[in-house]
């Protein structure tokens, strides 16, 4: 049973390696990066005429 529990803690210590974690953190980073650019660079020219003809209740 020792020897699970020291499998087990092995485990957990190369998870938290810095390197296991940029490798499984850096590409939701990247991701996120890039669709956060193409939606700001492509949400705004689609809502554009919208935003133009739609007129505020007076």
């Amino acid at each position: 049973m020792n020897d699970i529990f020291r499998s087990f803690g092995r485990a957990l210590v190369s998870q938290l390696h810095p390197r296991m974690l940029m490798l499984t953190v850096l590409p939701f980073v990247l991701v996120t990066l890039l669709w956060g650019g193409l939606l700001w660079w492509g949400w705004d020219p689609s809502w554009a005429p919208r935003a133009v003809s739609w007129k505020p209740p007076s």
